[in-house]
């Protein structure tokens, strides 16, 4: 993408990536509790309403098991996906679901609700246009 903008009447946090006045994708910022606090997500999504990548913002989870949330083998499960996710009962998550980490489904459950609100955003913008 060669530009970012955010919709100027969108109460959503989002930007839209553009590269030669096309709409490329979508990022979205979006927020839910976990074991330890919020955990602040920004997700990446396509046109076609598919996730590019999942990155965590800010996160108080416990060391060495929450805060595993933020590691790429965790995080990658989402790239690809799109709807709405659940979180495994194992860590082997199938189509639509994201395998959980070991001692923290709290915490994967959280950021899995966060992925979902980006999605939600998503069907609300797509098109780029804000509709709420």
């Amino acid at each position: 993408c060669d530009s970012y903008e955010t919709p100027p009447e969108s109460s959503l946090l989002f930007w839209v990536g553009k590269s030669g006045g096309e709409t490329k994708g979508y990022v979205f910022v979006t927020a839910s509790k976990g074991y330890g606090g919020d955990i602040s997500v920004m997700t990446g999504v396509d046109t076609e309403g598919k996730i590019t990548g999942v990155q965590l913002l800010e996160s108080n989870e416990t060391p060495g098991l929450g805060q595993r949330a933020g590691e790429e083998g965790f995080r990658s499960q989402y790239t690809g996906k799109g709807g709405v996710l659940s979180v495994a009962k194992n860590s082997a998550g199938g189509e639509g679901e994201i395998g959980a980490i070991t001692g923290a489904t709290i915490t994967s459950r959280a950021v899995t609700e966060a992925v979902n609100q980006a999605l939600a955003c998503y069907e609300t913008v797509k098109g780029g246009e804000a509709n709420g």
